[in-house]
């Protein structure tokens, strides 16, 4: 067999000399990669959304907490000495 000859292959096609090829892929395989294709898009949108919402909310919450340390400071401090007294029993 010569090297470069394709006609003692079978399935080959679309090279001079050969059959046309066909339709490779079913109607129903090319909906399933369009459905496929789809929804992992809608997932990476929805994803950075998420992600991007959060991340609005951590910079929110990090303005918040710079404007008002000392109030942060006076709750957490209030809730330990409760926590404290309540569940220690230490006065």
């Amino acid at each position: 067999m010569d090297g470069c000859s394709f006609t003692d292959n079978a399935g080959l096609c679309g090279i001079p000399g050969l059959p046309t090829c066909g339709p490779h892929l079913s109607a129903g395989a090319k909906v399933g990669i369009g459905l496929g294709a789809s929804f992992t898009f809608l997932l990476l949108i929805i994803g950075s959304v998420c992600w991007w919402k959060r991340r609005q909310n951590i910079l929110r919450v990090q303005q918040i907490a710079g404007k008002n340390v000392t109030l942060w400071v006076i709750v957490v401090l209030i809730k330990c000495h409760w926590v404290e007294r309540v569940c220690y029993g230490s006065s």
